[in-house]
């Protein structure tokens, strides 16, 4: 059953390449999930990366959430809560990474509280489909939930 809700999703994930419209609104996790529906605050597509994602740190925007993460290696990343008032929360994570393309890139790594976060990075469309599961005393599969949200993306220094 939790291979069949692993494959669900990331074919959801893979699915929202596809440019899907929809967007979920978050709940308030303290992890790095990010929903993303306002564009960067310069209006710019900063594509600046080349396509490239190892060693770029973009910005995920959200009505809710500012998101930081730094793609250290193809085997490390470091996120940072940077929401405007939130408790500061960050964190290094050792994760998977796989280039799609010359312009998406995979990416997934587990959190310490267990949040499993599974992203596909576009930097040509500087956009972020990420599926997020959780743990959840009221779900019937396995005491976990998932959530998929997509947002905009940002090059930062």
């Amino acid at each position: 059953m939790k291979k069949l809700v692993t494959l669900f999703g990331i074919l959801i994930l893979l699915m929202g390449c596809s440019n899907v419209s929809s967007t979920t609104q978050p709940n308030n996790s303290p992890s790095a999930v990010a929903v993303a529906t306002q564009p960067s605050p310069s209006g710019e597509n900063n594509s600046a990366s080349n396509g490239e994602l190892i060693g770029k740190k973009i910005k995920i925007y959200s009505e809710q959430w500012q998101v930081e993460i730094a793609y250290l290696t193809p085997e490390k990343l470091h996120w940072k809560n940077v929401t405007p008032g939130a408790t500061p929360k960050e964190a290094d994570a050792k994760m998977s990474y796989k280039k799609l393309n010359d312009y998406q890139h995979f990416v997934s790594w587990i959190e310490e509280d267990g949040v499993t976060i599974s992203q596909v990075v576009d930097t040509k469309a500087m956009k972020v489909y990420e599926f997020a599961s959780y743990k959840s005393e009221k779900s019937p599969l396995g005491g976990r939930e998932g959530r998929y949200v997509e947002g905009k993306i940002e090059f930062v220094n």
